[in-house]
This record gives structure tokens, C-alpha cells and sequence, in this order.
């Protein structure tokens, strides 16, 4: 795919002048973000790290009333954790390795073993997932973002239903309506760096 060398030269250049750099990888579900974040660990190797906003899911879907799904834009992320816990931590200049929490969306528990990040080795953080460029809830904390977007729903259908094909009709009830009401109250799409139209790579 020829946008992992454009995200590449990006992160090269930016490590001329920043000891660590943080990007954000944003996008539609079943977009490719998790594959991309693992091209890029398949270059750089220990030199980064990937955190996963799904480990930051909130316990039972917290208080959020799933019947008044319209006026939902924060997904179902615990922003709290994920900034007191990582973000903030990331951006903290005396702080040289931390870990941190993951939680188990399908067994609702936190696993029994934490992620750890160690910033003198991992030079470059990939933070991955949906509602990963809520600026409002995580402050300006990347160096650069990305969003993976199709130009039509027919190719992520076929991508769920083949991912998951026993929740499907889920995905487009609630978990797709609800990233798009937070990229459209974010205006996520317009003010990321580097906006993919993944539509022609059918991977």
C-alpha cells in the first residue's frame, strides 16, 4: 500500500527533530487501522509501541443509554483512564517508561497483565483506534494524525460482515452510528494531517 511509505517518510522526518513522536491513527471501522499499525511496527520493531483505544473501554458501557444513541458522540472510550494513564504520561518529559491498564471488552475485566511503554526505547507511540483524535477530551497530544476513511459503506459492510459476521447487524445499529456522530461532532475528518481513502486498497 503506498500510503505506509507517505506515513513512514512522515515519521522519519519528524524524528530529525523530536526524540519521540506521538501519531494518532483514527478512522471508520474495518478501515485498516490496526493493519496499519502493525505495518509500521513491522518496520520500526522495538523503536515503537501501539496502544489500543479499545483496551480503554468503559466497564459495561459505563451509564451510556444505547436508546438515546443520536446524541451519543464519545463512544463508549473511558477518557478519563486513557489520558490519566497514558496520555498524560506520554507527554511528561520526566517520565521515562509507565504501564497501564487493558480491559477486556468481551470477558468485561482487565487483564491480569499490564502494557508497559518505555520511551527511551519506543520512539514512536502509535495510539490506534477510533476516538483517538478527540481533542477535546485528550488535548493536542500528537505530532501527527491520520484517518482512515471509505468513500461508501459497500466495502465496510463487506469487511464486518466477514470480521464479524455473528454481530453485524450490532455494528451498523449502534457501534457505526455512534463513530459517526463523534466524527461529525469533532469535525474529526477535516482537521486531521493525513486523510486515506482507503475505498481502493480491498485488503
Amino acid at each position: 500500500m503506498d500510503y505506509i511509505n507517505i506515513v513512514k517518510n512522515k515519521i522519519d522526518n519528524l524524528l530529525k527533530n523530536k526524540k519521540n513522536i506521538i501519531i494518532a491513527i483514527d478512522g471508520d471501522s474495518a478501515s485498516g487501522k490496526t493493519t496499519l499499525a502493525l505495518s509500521l511496527k513491522s518496520i520500526y520493531k522495538d523503536k515503537l509501541a501501539i496502544i489500543h483505544i479499545d483496551d480503554f473501554y468503559l466497564e459495561n458501557k459505563g451509564n451510556i443509554d444505547m436508546n438515546n444513541i443520536s446524541s451519543l458522540y464519545d463512544g463508549n472510550i473511558n477518557y478519563k483512564r486513557l489520558k490519566e494513564e497514558v496520555i498524560d504520561k506520554l507527554l511528561d518529559k520526566n517520565i521515562s517508561s509507565f504501564s497501564y491498564l487493558v480491559f477486556n471488552c468481551k470477558t468485561q475485566k482487565y487483564n491480569d497483565e499490564k502494557e508497559r511503554i518505555n520511551k527511551k526505547e519506543n520512539k514512536i507511540i502509535l495510539v490506534e483506534g477510533s476516538y483517538s483524535q478527540n481533542i477535546d477530551k485528550l488535548g493536542k497530544y500528537f505530532d501527527y494524525s491520520i484517518f482512515l476513511k471509505f468513500d461508501d459503506d459497500t466495502l465496510q459492510k463487506e469487511r464486518i460482515k466477514k470480521r464479524n459476521a455473528s454481530n453485524f447487524e450490532m455494528f451498523f445499529k449502534k457501534r457505526i452510528i455512534l463513530e459517526k456522530n463523534y466524527q461529525a461532532h469533532y469535525d474529526i475528518v477535516k482537521k486531521c494531517d493525513f486523510l486515506i481513502n482507503v475505498s481502493g486498497y480491498n485488503s
